[in-house]
């Protein structure tokens, strides 16, 4: 529909769509961030290139590419912005249904993705959180599936080295670290 001009076509792939692009978003930045601009982002340049796609089916992963690589972007940019002192401080989630033990466990969790490099914070949360594959994070991430797995590999190592320090995170270290994520050719890095 997108690519043969149907009027529809941009209506029915935000409402396909955008749920999993804030989903992701929302999941690599925190509950306390707004994403309102990058989901916005993310389908400004979908239906930029929507022409440049050649196989229908590869909709979702072409969507899932656009928002790592934006998700990239933003690490960048608030990286520089907090380098250059004129960014953003530290902000606690504002989870309502959590209690204060979760939110604040949400937020040191967070704080630790904070240390972390844009592609390794990405791929971490294409696979720890959002659940893809190895293969599908290397998709994701346009890059190999061995990169792909030595973006995860040093990830893990760095958010696992941090949060075994944290009581509040014991629990979350186990689960990644005892947890494969099906699709993966040789397992979990």
């Amino acid at each position: 529909m997108l690519q043969t001009g149907d009027a529809r076509g941009p209506r029915l792939a935000w409402q396909r769509l955008a749920p999993m692009v804030h989903r992701i978003l929302k999941r690599a930045f925190g509950p306390a961030y707004d994403i309102g601009d990058l989901v916005q982002d993310v389908f400004l340049t979908f239906f930029d290139r929507v022409a440049t796609l050649r196989e229908p089916k590869a909709l979702p992963a072409f969507v899932m590419s656009i928002t790592a690589h934006t998700i990239r972007r933003e690490l960048r940019r608030k990286a520089a912005l907090r380098w250059l002192q004129l960014g953003e401080t530290p902000t606690t989630p504002r989870a309502r249904e959590a209690d204060l033990d979760s939110r604040e466990a949400v937020a040191r969790l967070y704080a630790i993705l904070d240390r972390l490099r844009a592609g390794d914070r990405t791929a971490f949360v294409l696979h720890f959180l959002e659940g893809l594959s190895l293969v599908e994070v290397a998709g994701a991430l346009d890059v190999s599936v061995a990169t792909a797995k030595r973006l995860l590999a040093r990830a893990r190592t760095r958010v696992v080295s941090h949060a075994q320090r944290d009581p509040a995170l014991v629990e979350y270290v186990a689960s990644i670290e005892a947890s494969p994520c099906e699709g993966d050719p040789e397992g979990t890095p």
